[in-house]
């Protein structure tokens, strides 16, 4: 068996200190990206390194993800005005476009 990197080391180290919860779903990650042999959808440093610092305000509580109640009244506010284009998908209500991510929690 080989060695890990020293940055695949962290990376466990750290997940060794999350909620058993967190832990499987980061070996889920770990094994998904594992089980994908074609690699076409990778995380490059900057992308991962923005997953590290979104899980980081997470668990701080500087930021939280919205509740279920949260996301039915962005979509019912939205009436599901989405315009299907070939290649992307948008609302007609400039309110439900996609906006900078919040800053803090709330």
């Amino acid at each position: 068996m080989g060695r890990m990197t020293k940055l695949l080391e962290q990376a466990v180290d750290q997940a060794r200190e999350l909620p058993p919860a967190d832990q499987d779903a980061a070996a889920d990650v770990l094994f998904a990206l594992i089980a994908n042999e074609d690699r076409r959808y990778r995380l490059s440093a900057d992308q991962a390194e923005e997953v590290r610092r979104i899980r980081e305000r997470l668990q701080s509580g500087a930021t939280r993800l919205a509740t279920e109640e949260e996301m039915q009244a962005l979509w019912k506010k939205c009436e599901r005005k989405i315009v299907k284009t070939k290649h992307s998908m948008r609302s007609k209500n400039p309110a439900c476009r996609p906006s900078a991510p919040e800053t803090g929690p709330g």
